[in-house]
């Protein structure tokens, strides 16, 4: 029998590396290949369980410079605490010992179990004094807390000195406790569980001012939840732009094998496989923010991440890093479920393609969806796909690239000029195109989605919109101070980004916890806008339906028409709601750039159901809107709370790209757990006597 097996390569050999780089019409995520080298085992197929030459990061167990009091009051978790290093290959074939401990494990009945982790988030730099003289030797580049990226030196904010962070893998029964300590002085943090809908436990849904008090310097805060359903998920910072700066990491949720619709697809799911896509810049995302106006000048990255390993130009533009790739093993002739994760934050949909393999989607977000097979995928920031990737059975060579094609807006300016908009077509390579309308998902839809009667009904239209200010710069920014709306610049002129023509405000207390210490006049009102310029309202913008109801989501794009560049050039806008999955209704483009017209339209076409949902629509969390086109979604309001819900483009998001969907009554919110943290304005009036 013959197994292979993956090791870390220098790639660097010009009749490897150097032609792929020369390609026009891709980008070399030659941060990621398949490598094949040979060696034998048994019949048994013994041994394949050799460690990879990068080995893998020893767990920590606690968070360092912790008091007495403090490892006191976390000894009773330490039992189930969980290896933080679960996908580094150390654990795809763990023996009979180790499955009684952890909670990456094969998943049974009845066997629910208590999986504990501990994060620890500060300040780190990639390419730091752990790498050495990485990559030469390249084996350096494996030490712990080595974080190579893509070669370039630059401040990151990690959890443990891992990047992406530590892996939660865990069964669809467990419970899910993380403690999450604040190391960085002066800044503050909360994750975010994306995909998971937190149904009974809202308050840990991880957005600060919305669900909780941010996470102070210094502090812990435990969050503990179930997960209500297996899928593929991720964690990320959800304060500020620190997930643009390394602040994520993966997490699955199995199910027992009898209950996958697809189990006999595939032969492997192993821990390791994880495919986390993150688009990196060469500066920290609150420099990339403000707007630098003579470097960066633009939204494009530099690069791409896969599992925190790249290429890009040195440092003096004259050649390419020769930091590692990762590296995947697989066996010939054998089929293995692939998890991949889009954990991108830029405007840059990328198209993955695995070179001489087809892919098989199961599952779209957190949901499984009926088996399709494709050449590639795109994923919008946010979105994550389940693939079953076939081992060839006599392959040519033993190395297969894992590559991708930036899309839209970003291809056009080097890499020719598809669209965004999914067509299903072949391309001249004979590959056909993923179309998340043409999925199916693997269950009947309740009546109430397919055809849900008017009164129970509610219709919501979300116009997403992004708006670049002509004025002179005294005039945005006056000399006396006054702070007339808040932008980000791209280059030479300022943006804003909004929904429904509104920028969203943070309220200063939590909105599940503290809605009284909200300020009245902070709510968007027709009567009373908070502030309002040039047309753009800036407030705390609340969509507000009832519990239960079924909604009906229309989510166009808005922007602004820009003549000078094709429709299909401009910025698509991924959509995530937090504590739903929703039903697929339709999707496509508008014919016009009337976008009056065209809704109006659209919503004719509802109204005499000319639109026909599938009996088996997609179920997705995520959702990349076309620009110039929309998608429409149904979601059953069953599930009470404040809900975040914001284009996952993480400057837009930062503008006011956001607004919050309250579900229910504050009589309907399950009460906040014992001892929850309290935090809102201080303004005490001083004695004027």
């Amino acid at each position: 029998m013959v197994v292979i097996k993956s090791e870390i390569f220098d790639m660097s050999s010009a009749d490897i590396f150097n032609p792929l780089l020369k390609s026009k019409n891709v980008i070399i995520l030659g941060l990621l290949i398949i490598a094949l080298h040979l060696y034998k085992v048994n019949a048994d197929g013994e041994n394949i369980n050799e460690q990879y030459p990068s080995g893998g990061f020893t767990p920590r167990h606690g968070f360092g410079g912790d008091c007495e009091a403090e490892q006191k009051m976390l000894d009773p978790m330490v039992k189930y605490l969980q290896p933080n290093d679960i996908a580094s290959g150390a654990y795809d074939f763990p023996g009979p010992e180790e499955n009684l401990t952890l909670c990456t494990r094969p998943c049974k009945r009845n066997d629910a179990r208590i999986c504990y982790y501990k994060f620890h988030v500060d300040r780190f730099v990639t390419m730091g004094l752990p790498c050495r003289n990485c990559p030469n030797p390249v084996e350096q580049c494996a030490r712990r807390h080595c974080i190579p990226a893509d070669g370039y030196e630059k401040s990151i904010v990690v959890v443990d000195h891992m990047m992406p962070g530590p892996s939660i893998q865990v069964c669809e029964d467990d419970t899910i406790v993380v403690d999450v300590k604040n190391g960085m002085p002066g800044t503050s943090i909360t994750i975010h569980w994306h995909g998971l809908t937190q149904t009974g436990t809202p308050h840990m849904d991880g957005v600060p001012m919305i669900t909780q008090c941010p996470i102070l310097e210094h502090q812990i805060f435990r969050y503990t939840f179930k997960p209500d359903n297996p899928g593929l998920f991720f964690w990320h910072s959800h304060s500020g732009l620190q997930k643009l700066d390394g602040f994520e990491g993966s997490m699955i949720v199995r199910q027992p094998e009898s209950q996958q619709h697809y189990r006999d697809l595939y032969d492997y799911d192993l821990p390791s496989h994880i495919i986390f896509l993150q688009d990196w810049l060469h500066v920290t995302a609150d420099e990339f923010y403000q707007g630098l106006k003579t470097r960066t000048l633009d939204q494009f990255p530099v690069t791409y991440l896969i599992n925190g390993r790249a290429r890009s130009k040195t440092f003096n533009g004259s050649d390419y890093s020769k930091t590692p790739f990762t590296v995947y093993k697989i066996r010939k002739d054998f089929s293995y479920l692939f998890h991949i994760i889009s954990g991108t934050c830029l405007i840059c949909p990328v198209r993955l393609q695995i070179e001489n393999h087809l892919m098989t989607i199961v599952g779209t977000d957190g949901r499984d969806a009926q088996p399709k097979t494709v050449g590639s995928v795109t994923l919008g920031a946010g979105e994550r796909l389940r693939v079953i990737i076939n081992g060839k059975r006599n392959p040519r060579k033993y190395y297969f690239w894992i590559h991708a094609k930036p899309v839209g807006v970003c291809e056009g300016l080097r890499f020719g000029n598809p669209s965004v908009a999914c067509t299903g077509q072949r391309d001249a390579q004979g590959v056909v195109e993923l179309c998340y309308k043409d999925l199916r998902g693997d269950q009947l839809a309740p009546l109430g989605i397919l055809d849900p009667p008017n009164e129970f009904k509610t219709q919501v239209i979300i116009g997403l919109g992004d708006y670049r200010y002509n004025f002179n710069i005294d005039e945005a920014y006056p000399l006396d101070g006054t702070i007339k709306m808040a932008f980000n610049a791209i280059g030479s002129f300022p943006m804003t980004n909004t929904v429904n023509g509104i920028a969203f405000v943070m309220p200063p207390a939590p909105l599940l916890t503290q809605y009284e210490d909200v300020p009245e006049c902070l709510f968007c009102s027709s009567n009373n806008p908070f502030r309002r310029w040039r047309g753009i309202e800036s407030c705390l913008h609340i969509f507000r339906v009832e519990y239960p109801s079924v909604v009906e989501l229309i989510l166009i794009d808005i922007e602004e028409p820009d003549h000078s560049e094709p429709r299909t050039n401009r910025v698509s806008h991924p959509w995530h709601t937090h504590g739903y999955d929703q039903y697929l209704i339709d999707q496509g483009l508008f014919e016009t750039e009337d976008y009056g017209k065209e809704l109006q339209n659209l919503l004719d076409k509802l109204e005499r159901k000319e639109i026909t949902p599938p009996d088996y629509p997609v179920l997705k969390d995520t959702w990349l809107v076309p620009s110039g086109g929309y998608v429409i979604i149904r979601i059953i309001a069953n599930n009470p709370g404040f809900w975040f819900r914001r284009g996952h483009i993480a400057l837009h998001h930062e503008r006011g790209m956001a607004a919050v969907l309250k579900v229910g009554t504050t009589r309907d919110h399950p009460p906040p757990p014992d001892y929850f943290p309290k935090c809102s304005n201080y303004l005490e009036t001083p004695d004027l006597d």
